[in-house]
């Protein structure tokens, strides 16, 4: 199943879109948002993953692969129940 649609499209300029699917490359899809989204690859990271996956990479790898203003920008946002899907 591909949840990315054509607004996705732009984030993924060095990559075969049509092959990207979001079960399968979905730490991919979720790196390449944090660094390069707009307001709306935001709202995708918000319907489509957890605070707490995005927490995890954030912990585990966001120092080293995010700059400094993402990596503010992301645990900031985490910390707001409120604005995740369930």
């Amino acid at each position: 199943m591909n949840k990315l649609s054509e607004k996705q499209k732009k984030y993924f300029w060095d990559c075969n879109f049509d092959e990207l699917n979001f079960e399968d490359h979905k730490k991919f899809i979720l790196i390449r948002l944090l660094t390069f989204a707009d307001f709306e690859g935001i709202k995708f990271i918000l319907k489509n993953y957890s605070a707490k996956e995005v927490n995890d990479y954030i912990n585990s790898k966001g120092a080293m692969t995010l700059t400094h203003n993402n990596l503010c920008f992301w645990q900031k946002l985490t910390k707001y129940d409120e604005l995740w899907e369930k």
